[in-house]
């Protein structure tokens, strides 16, 4: 792992006046397959030291170019233009560019090009070239070392890496702390002393720039030590640093006991080196990504580059504020809202303070959105060391936060073991989608079971399955049905399903896996309890009276579903409401009855219910107005609590440490009628060609209006407008 990443961090890094430090490079990377390279004669007698061109020793008809440029086209074109002027009597047969730009299939045209104007072919050796092979031979390890040594060391001594800062802080220490923090505890938030592993983390961050000829002194230690953790008893800050050092001094760390002085081993400088350049890699590539994005939306490189950068500190400053809610949730006991209010409040916030992002919106329409949508889309990345990366963010910040509450921040873990949690139809839907995608690429999933891995016991009740079956029988009927007769909006399971690329029409033959063909609820509650488990079971509910609220309760969860479905044009009869407000109300109702046995704090509350419904965070408040002596505490958390809360747990079976930082936004697919009719056109088109062909055309289809129509950003605005205080009120 480290070795490809420094390469690449290295190949990265490389600037226009690197051209000598790449080829000397280049021509040890390539001596195992090339073991002597010559310049050849430059018969033009011009063209610089850039334009040196040269081939292997008794082999003429080839010839090499190394060339750092970012604009490869037009340097590959003028160099064919070179050979076939001036080596016109004895043609070169294959010119091979060599290049620590990422090139891959944007030259083929370049190829077929040369081919035909100038005879001879082209071979392309890029960044990716060398990264596949760079474990290859003792002999190219040996080049990429090397150049990482020149390239990536400096970086890192040099600490550019500490411009990635953290929110509210202008000390220098504590975002390195937190990147040391983010690479130490990856790995240590399950099974293992927390403590111990974030002091390590603290030691080798203030230790970072030290060796045999810069040592520091343990009072020094100490003193920076205290300075990061400033809520914290200075004496038991350097009791835990002093373990800590004694610890190290056992492999990473080299200790002077005469001066009482210390400094980071060669290996475990190399390691720190590793590590930080794989993390530098990472960020650079969602930087690429968020790039790409903007570009969908027509607007300029620059503007473009500068709006990733500022997404990406976006997106730093969400995972902070999460990580403070969810540390205050566990020290203090309060409840923690969905994220999507943080989201908000981060972006508001940077766009009323940088200038760079006000002047950008006269010219971005809808930017606020575009940037949700850009964090949004990065937080649902399927790519495993993106995912990683994020983990190790988002604990790093927690750790941060622990910290502020007590040094051992294992105490604070232990209260995050076990508990009940009752899944809301939002939770199941989505859930039940996941088994369209391929199985890495299932982020509720992969949190729920892991929560049941660390104990926590997963219910869902009857009316939750009615509405959750009723929703798939709305689905077989829009399959059934011509698209220019469906009235109302797609299903979201059947749309999802049609995204996916498979055909309409067999909607209901995949239905069959959850509800069978007959006594549909046990089908589909035998299905979830084999999956996860999910058992169905109703919450200790005995009595609502014994809430005085229950009856208000009940119309405010009726008003709501009366509002939203009027919202989107549609009627429910008056019956179905009172059902629907009714499996609300049983949940809700239901986990606050069974914590009235349990401790009086959030995180003591063995009880939960899933949900990403607004109205069940808000409906405390509302009570409340109406009658103070209404006051509770919402029963609800959502997903990106429970991801942080599984990460965490102290309980002794080990969860998955890939757990993704989710935002508690609901993915909708998109598919209109027009989309799918598009899709069924194509899939029509393409009748005879195997399946996976047909779905992979559908699905690279539907992606590509999606990116076109901006819905990415039109479903992230949707979930993050401000939602009508008239929503949520009880008054008439």
């Amino acid at each position: 792992m480290g070795d490809r990443d420094r390469l690449q961090f290295a190949l990265e890094k490389l600037k226009p006046g690197d051209w000598k430090l790449f080829e000397e490079f280049a021509s040890s990377f390539l001596s195992p397959d090339y073991p002597i390279i010559r310049t050849m004669a430059n018969p033009s007698g011009d063209g610089g030291r850039d334009s040196e061109l040269f081939s292997p020793e008794g082999d003429p008809s080839v010839v090499f170019q190394y060339s750092v440029a970012k604009d490869w086209e037009a340097k590959i074109r003028r160099t064919a233009q070179r050979l076939a002027k001036y080596f016109a009597d004895d043609p070169i047969k294959l010119l091979i560019f060599v290049s620590p730009q990422e090139i891959g299939a944007k030259a083929d045209a370049l190829k077929r090009e040369l081919r035909t104007n100038f005879g001879f072919l082209l071979d392309i050796y890029d960044c990716n070239w060398f990264l596949e092979r760079v474990n290859n031979t003792d002999a190219q390890l040996l080049a990429a070392e090397k150049l990482a040594e020149k390239v990536v060391d400096p970086i890192v001594r040099e600490r550019s890496l500490s411009s990635i800062t953290i929110p509210g802080i202008d000390s220098e220490e504590l975002p390195m702390a937190h990147l040391f923090l983010s690479l130490q505890v990856r790995d240590q938030t399950q099974g293992r002393n927390l403590t111990k592993a974030s002091f390590k983390a603290v030691v080798l961050s203030i230790l970072r720039g030290t060796d045999s000829e810069n040592k520091m002194a343990k009072t020094k230690i100490h003193e920076t030590a205290c300075a990061l953790l400033p809520e914290s008893v200075p004496g038991e800050v350097t009791a835990y640093i002093d373990r800590a050092l004694e610890r190290l001094s056992k492999n990473s760390v080299r200790h002077w006991t005469k001066t009482d002085e210390f400094c980071l081993s060669y290996e475990e400088r190399q390691r720190v080196a590793e590590e930080i350049a794989a993390a530098e890699s990472c960020r650079r590539r969602i930087l690429s990504e968020l790039q790409a994005q903007f570009l969908q939306s027509n607007i300029s490189d620059q503007v473009t580059l500068r709006l990733a950068e500022h997404t990406l500190c976006i997106l730093e400053e969400y995972l902070s504020r999460r990580s403070e809610a969810f540390c205050i949730c566990i020290a203090d006991g309060r409840p923690v809202d969905l994220s999507l209010n943080d989201l908000k409040i981060v972006i508001t916030t940077r766009l009323s303070k940088k200038k760079e992002l006000q002047d950008a919106e006269s010219s971005v329409p809808n930017l606020f959105e575009k940037l949700g949508a850009a964090v949004d889309s990065i937080l649902r990345s399927t790519d495993s060391k993106v995912r990683s990366y994020l983990r190790s963010r988002a604990n790093a910040y927690i750790v941060l936060a622990f910290f502020k509450k007590t040094p051992n921040v294992k105490t604070l873990c232990k209260k995050i073991v076990g508990g009940n949690v009752w899944l809301d139809a939002c939770i199941l839907l989505p859930l039940l989608a996941e088994f369209l995608r391929d199985e890495g690429d299932r982020p509720y999933t992969c949190v729920l079971k892991n929560a049941v891995k660390i104990g926590m016991k997963l219910f869902v009740t009857s009316g939750v399955l009615e509405e959750v079956l009723a929703h798939i029988h709305r689905c077989i009927a829009c399959s059934r049905l011509s698209l220019g007769t469906w009235q109302g909006d797609i299903p979201f399971l059947y749309a999802a399903y049609c995204e996916s690329g498979e055909s309409g029409v067999s909607f209901s033959d995949w239905a069959y896996i959850f509800r069978g063909d007959d006594d549909f609820q046990g089908n589909l509650t035998a299905f979830l309890d084999d999956e996860f488990p999910i058992t169905l079971s109703q919450p200790p509910l005995n009595n609502y009276e014994c809430f005085e609220f229950h009856a208000r309760l009940h119309e405010y969860w009726c008003r709501l579903h009366e509002k939203r479905r009027a919202r989107k044009g549609m009627e429910l009869e008056p019956s179905i409401v009172q059902r629907m407000a009714g499996h609300d109300v049983e949940n809700y109702l239901g986990v606050l009855s069974a914590r009235k046995k349990e401790t009086h704090s959030p995180l003591g509350y063995q009880s939960w219910w899933l949900t990403l419904d607004f109205a069940a965070y808000r409906a405390p408040g509302v009570l409340k107005d109406e009658n103070p002596s209404w006051h509770h505490l919402s029963p609800a958390m959502g997903l990106d609590f429970l991801a942080n809360y599984v990460s965490f747990s102290d309980a002794p079976h080990s969860s998955d440490v890939n757990i993704p930082v989710l935002p508690d936004l609901v993915y909708l697919p998109f598919a209109t009628p027009d989309v799918l009719e598009e899709a069924a056109k194509i899939r029509n088109d393409l009748i005879g060609k195997p399946e996976q062909y047909i779905k992979r055309k559908v699905r690279d289809h539907i992606h590509s209006l999606r990116q076109k129509h901006g819905f990415h950003s039109h479903y992230v605005s949707e979930q993050m407008k401000e939602t009508s205080e008239e929503d949520f009120s009880l008054e008439d």
